[in-house]
């Protein structure tokens, strides 16, 4: 009797280790995940607000030639911009449609509307959207609309490649899942010392892996928090 009930207390107890294992991986890769996209979408979004500084500084006699001066400036910055590397720099129309871009095409293939139809519905004029291009490449892309009159230019977008991105998390995912082996293991060597130390002292061996796998899990989680903040 004291048998059984010893298996369903470790079955027991091993459950409920290895769900509150798995609940704090998934909130520490959701969590690692957001602050890297929200971490590019800011700086997207502080681009846009410096763009909107310059445009506001445009005057003109007319109401018109204001338009017109803000315009051939937005069209001069796509021109000239200087992070082609990083980004992909477009003017958008009334209706979503590509200008000009800092490639010098319609960017037919890497884009899709979601951004444009998000900033339509904020009321800060921002949208984002994270999607994959008919490459298969993860991106991101941030609209801005135009808060001010521009001709035919109604709104602003960004693209980025999150592909170095998304190599960050797949390894933060694989050394999560070392982290957690190692849990494991070490919750696998500390019951049987709990439960049969008494009656068989040799067991009380299982002590030396169970103490390698916390330096094994503390050496881990320090890596993982370096590449964070790094």
């Amino acid at each position: 009797m004291r048998s059984g009930i010893t298996r369903r207390w470790l079955r027991g107890s091993l459950l409920i280790t290895v769900l509150l294992v798995l609940l704090a991986e998934t909130m520490f890769l959701y969590n690692y995940t957001r602050s890297y996209y929200n971490s590019v979408q800011q700086t997207m979004y502080r681009r846009f607000s410096s763009v909107s500084g310059q445009l506001k500084m445009y005057t003109g006699d007319t109401v018109q030639s204001t338009a017109a001066t803000r315009s051939v400036a937005l069209r001069r910055m796509v021109e000239q911009f200087a992070d082609k590397d990083k980004y992909e720099f477009m003017l958008l129309d009334s209706y979503g449609g590509v200008i000009a871009s800092s490639s010098g095409t319609d960017a037919d293939g890497i884009v899709n509307n979601l951004d444009f139809v998000q900033a339509q519905d904020a009321a800060d004029g921002l949208g984002m959207a994270v999607y994959r291009t008919e490459s298969g490449e993860v991106v991101m892309a941030a609209c801005y609309l135009v808060p001010y009159a521009a001709e035919d230019v109604a709104a602003l977008r960004l693209v980025t490649s999150l592909t170095l991105i998304e190599r960050q998390i797949q390894n933060a995912f694989f050394a999560s899942l070392v982290v957690v082996a190692a849990i494991l293991i070490s919750f696998g060597c500390y019951l049987p010392v709990t439960l049969f130390s008494k009656t068989k002292p040799k067991v009380g061996l299982l002590m030396i892996p169970k103490t390698c796998a916390y330096m094994w899990i503390i050496a881990m989680g320090l890596q993982l928090l370096c590449s964070w903040n790094g």
